[in-house]
């Protein structure tokens, strides 16, 4: 059951990494998006509201991540990528995290910036 849980969990915090990041991308690049997102407001509004909109889960992970992030699943999507660019702005959600993720291992890290601890 976990497996199929952190399968889940890879369509929208998979969308919000793209969207802040890119495919794979270096150290280098991953801190200057940081660095971007981290200095402005504006910014890190517009990585959301890009997010949300690429974004296009299937109902039951909706569902899925609406129960990891306590939150309803009218608002999960907003609620995941919100999550993400803060985490990634503020250095929370390091380059290490973004890069076992992309390699398919959500850190436990990742889990707790998802349910907003």
């Amino acid at each position: 059951m976990w497996g199929v849980i952190l399968r889940r969990i890879s369509v929208l915090v998979g969308v919000a990494l793209l969207v802040l990041a890119g495919c794979a991308v270096s150290q280098e690049k991953y801190e200057t998006a940081q660095v971007a997102l981290d200095g402005s407001p504006k910014l890190r509004s517009m990585a959301v509201a890009d997010c949300v909109k690429k974004a296009n889960p299937s109902k039951r992970d909706m569902e899925v991540m609406a129960a990891l992030t306590n939150s309803s699943v009218s608002s999960v999507k907003t609620v995941v990528c919100r999550r993400i660019v803060t985490a990634v702005s503020s250095g929370r959600l390091s380059y290490a995290d973004y890069r076992a993720y992309m390699a398919g291992r959500p850190t436990p890290n990742l889990i707790r910036i998802l349910q907003g601890r």
